[in-house]
């Protein structure tokens, strides 16, 4: 993870953003890389009628 955050530093980023399973040893994770929780999000999934529409 230190590797993918200043990857994105040299390349001018100023943020890097995950999506991650709502499971507490995922956050773990992450919380020890220097993550933070900062937002929520929504989801939809597709099926097959909206497929068609």
């Amino acid at each position: 993870m230190k590797a993918v955050v200043q990857l994105g530093a040299s390349a001018g980023c100023y943020k890097v953003q995950l999506l991650a399973a709502d499971d507490e040893y995922v956050h773990s994770f992450y919380e020890s890389c220097g993550f933070q929780t900062r937002a929520e999000g929504f989801r939809r999934y597709i099926d097959r009628h909206d497929q068609m529409i």
